[in-house]
């Protein structure tokens, strides 16, 4: 015969286990011993545990274990033994049990482990410590001794020997096999509800998922109506430890069935029930007892609440529960009848179309027209008007009279607008045709006029969004005018205040008052007054005007948000100009007075200033960038590109494939301070860190010379040139007008004045040309004798560069390092010196 209780002793002969199975009949403490006995188990035995196992079995008539009732003498280890876990546990039972080296009580993991993984594993610093296990041997002493379940390898692993959770208790690492909560169904006796109950096992629980739990309602006939999120929230608020079971919870809900509910039909005049084929049960007869009443146009003679259909249910099992169905009847009807469905109270309402008596003859309405003349009003919204309708009599009444229209316009209190030739022409009309005449617009009042809304009068010309269209229609995407620009002190907007309008009147006879203008709502902002009438608007400086937001401002500076480009178009502005941005190709940005500041980079562009340029990245030309400037110019570097500057250049990295023109210095020592390929012409000095480079590309220097004034007169007398040309052009047309004296069309004295303003213009820029041309050539040979051009090398020069220094040439053959070139008069020559930094200025 088996016995009720199995003994365990853990791999490492350290702890014995006690399991009792419950079968019913009395368990003999004294066998247990024997067992124990014979099996050698001598040490650390609990008699206590294993008496207390078999009186809670028999009282409580459950399974008992497995318990610890034997364990090996354990004495003190040294704590340089350690052990890493591969399972997490509760952080603070955790934190107690590693400091009592794992002597604490009953303490599991978090998760779950599967069979054959690592739980732990034992880190050994001192091994030399041992103890005495159940059965008297000396054995080395573990940390953590396995016990259930659980298996220490030669490489100290502790292995899991079955699915399950870790167990910690008194220093015994044990897997206690586990499953999930148990689940039970009950379907309700009408079949529409099933219940779902958890229950505790005598395993390690874990929850189930939702997937397992609609599987077994699956298996248990419940095939509609699951709600799984229901089931996934009440699974995610379980606890096995800390929920109170069982748990019960509806897991899937049927559908009730809704029996359809009859039509009915209420009727609001006298029926003879011997006429009538509508079950009496669906009819009720309401109102007047008069079978002679007569019903006016437009009157509800009955209505029909519709039916509701039925609507089947269904079982959890699955089975459809059909429901009652409507019986189904008919009201019939005809012109004169109209009909109006009323879809929020799910009726249809049964209306006259003309007067008269009404009957019911089976299942249709019917009408015999009797009913006299009549005009309905319908009157606008805004009452400034009303719209006449005039009906015939029908049935032998009376006919419509104009009296009668006036005494249904006095019953609606109409008194203004009245047009009476246009209600007689109707009523004519009616007599005539027979049929009715509607539409009519015979009352009308008159509107109000509205204030006109205030206005702002700008005294400058704002940018345009647009770009500009010529004469031809060709479009220059690239220019939306001119930066507006205002002189200080000038009224620059004026206020047109709003108008309050004119009042009206309505058909009833009131007035109805107009809406005011609404006002401009502009306020005076940065360098801006306004007068004490508040009209006027008066710069307080010079320079770009803006209105936003409700506020009119001038800024000294004009400023782009972002790059220039087709949104902005071409700048040109008399004060400083700031680029938050790149100045992109094929644009020009121009300051008229001031100095140019670009944030970003010029690619292709033309930059004109009147004072500084500062462009914080550099200018790449591309062949098509032009840049000037009467002041000076500093930039990070320059590229393909041709500048003209009257003072001083400084350039951070390079100046690379350049035609670069300076009225006095030129310098690129920052950062690498290249000059390789192109021309670079200084008044007075160039100084680089490198000039030129080893691949032999040319690189011209020239100095001592105003060569920005020699290219500016170049650029002056090609147009000087040009317009010279076009004045004898002009002139041999005027000529040959003068000698014909033939009789001139208007289109033709048109012509000739146009080209007499022409030559007018032509000759003051030509003057203006020849006084500039002759200053600036004066200026030339003044300065020509008085100005040290020098050449400058921190580091090197590289053959091949060219020199020019007050008209002497010269040639690097090698490569130099650290040299001054200047012009030697006695010599009549350039001389090469050694580099000599100059002062701080």
């Amino acid at each position: 015969m088996k016995r009720p209780f199995n003994i365990t002793i853990s791999n490492d002969k350290m702890t014995c286990f006690l399991q009792i199975i419950y079968t019913g009949e009395q368990i003999n403490a004294a066998e247990i011993f024997n067992v124990l006995k014979y099996n050698n188990i001598i040490i650390g035995l609990d008699q206590a545990s294993i008496l207390n196992a078999v009186q809670t079995s028999c009282s409580q008539k459950i399974n008992i274990g497995p318990v610890v009732v034997a364990r090996g003498d354990t004495p003190q280890l040294n704590k340089t033994e350690n052990i890493k876990f591969y399972v997490r546990f509760p952080e603070q039972e955790f934190k107690a049990c590693s400091a009592s080296m794992y002597k604490s009580p009953r303490m599991r993991s978090v998760e779950s482990v599967k069979k054959g993984s690592a739980v732990a594993e034992r880190q050994v610093l001192d091994d030399t410590v041992v103890k005495m296990n159940i059965f008297g041997q000396i054995s080395k002493a573990l940390a953590l001794t396995p016990g259930h379940q659980v298996t220490i390898t030669d490489k100290n692993q502790y292995i899991a020997g079955c699915d399950g959770f870790v167990v910690i208790e008194n220093a015994v690492i044990s897997v206690v096999p586990s499953r999930p909560l148990t689940v039970k169904i009950k379907i309700s006796d009408d079949r529409l509800k099933a219940q779902v109950t958890i229950e505790k096992n005598e395993f390690e629980e874990i929850v189930p998922s939702a997937e397992d739990v609609i599987q077994i309602m699956k298996s248990a006939r419940v095939k509609f109506g699951v709600n799984k999120r229901v089931i996934e929230d009440i699974l995610a608020g379980i606890s096995p430890d800390s929920s109170t079971f069982p748990i019960c919870f509806t897991g899937a809900e049927g559908d009730e069935k809704t029996d359809g509910v009859d039509p009915h039909i209420n009727i609001f005049f006298p029926v003879n029930q011997d006429d009538v084929n509508i079950p009496l049960q669906l009819l009720t007869v309401i109102g007047n007892d008069d079978a002679q009443k007569i019903f006016k146009h437009g009157e509800t003679i009955a209505e029909i609440i519709k039916a509701k259909p039925g609507v089947s249910g269904r079982r959890v099992t699955g089975e459809v529960i059909k429901a009652k169905q409507p019986l189904k009847i008919a009201l019939e009807y005809d012109f004169p009848v109209t009909k109006n469905e009323v879809e929020e109270e799910n009726k249809i309402e049964i209306i006259t179309g003309v007067g008269g008596k009404v009957e019911l003859k089976g299942n249709k309405v019917m009408i015999q027209p009797y009913e006299d003349g009549y005009m309905e009003v319908k009157i606008a919204e805004d009452k400034l008007s009303a719209v006449l309708d005039f009906h015939p009599p029908a049935g032998g009444g009376k006919h419509l009279t104009f009296e009668a229209c006036s005494g249904v316009l006095k019953r609606h209190v109409i008194k203004y607008g009245i047009d009476d030739i246009k209600i007689k022409a109707a009523l004519a009309k009616l007599e005539k045709d027979k049929l009715p005449v509607k539409m009519v617009l015979a009352v009308k009042g008159f509107p109000p006029e509205n204030g006109k809304d205030g206005d702002i009068k700008l005294y400058f010309k704002p940018q345009s969004a647009k770009p500009k269209m010529d004469a031809l229609g060709n479009v220059d995407h690239y220019d939306l005018g001119t930066v507006p620009s205002v002189e200080k002190g000038k009224v620059i907007a004026e206020i047109i205040p709003p108008t309050k309008g004119k009042a009206g009147k309505d058909i009833f006879g009131d007035e109805v008052p107009p809406l005011p203008g609404r006002d401009v709502g502009i306020k005076a902002g940065l360098n801006v007054s306004i007068s004490e009438d508040g009209k006027n608007f008066t710069a307080l400086v010079e320079g770009c005007p803006k209105a936003e937001s409700g506020v009119l401002s001038v800024v000294e500076v004009f400023e782009t948000a972002a790059d220039v480009n087709f949104t902005t178009g071409n700048i040109s502005f008399r004060g400083d100009v700031i680029v938050n941005g790149n100045i992109t190709s094929g644009f020009k940005v121009e300051s008229l007075e001031g100095e140019v500041q670009v944030r970003g980079l010029v690619y292709g562009a033309v930059v004109k200033a009147k004072k500084d340029i500062k462009i914080a990245n550099g200018i790449v030309g591309e062949r098509k960038c032009w840049v000037y400037t009467e002041g000076n110019l500093m930039a990070k570097f320059i590229e393909r590109a041709s500048v003209d500057v009257a003072g001083n250049i400084e350039v951070g990295n390079y100046i690379m494939d350049s035609i670069v023109t300076s009225g006095r210095s030129i310098r690129a020592m920052a950062g690498r301070g290249l000059i390789i390929g192109g021309q670079t012409l200084a008044a007075e000095e160039i100084e680089a860190v490198t000039i030129g480079n080893e691949k032999g590309v040319k690189t011209q220097l020239f100095a001592g010379q105003r060569y920005d004034l020699i290219k500016r007169s170049d650029r002056l007398n090609k147009e000087k040139t040009k317009l010279d040309e076009h004045l004898a052009k002009i002139d041999n047309i005027l000529k040959e007008a003068i000698e014909d004296e033939t009789e001139k069309s208007e289109a033709e004295k048109k012509h000739r004045h146009k080209l007499e303003e022409q030559k007018k213009k032509l000759l003051r820029r030509i003057n203006f040309l020849n006084t500039t041309l002759a200053r600036i050539n004066l200026q030339i040979e003044e300065e020509k004798g008085k100005l040290e051009g020098r050449v400058k090398i921190k580091e090197k020069c590289f053959s091949g560069v060219f020199v020019i220094i007050n008209d002497s040439d010269y040639i690097v053959h090698t490569d130099t390092q650290s040299k001054m070139m200047v012009y030697d008069k006695e010599k009549d020559g350039i001389a090469v010196l050694p580099y000599k930094k100059d002062r701080p200025r």
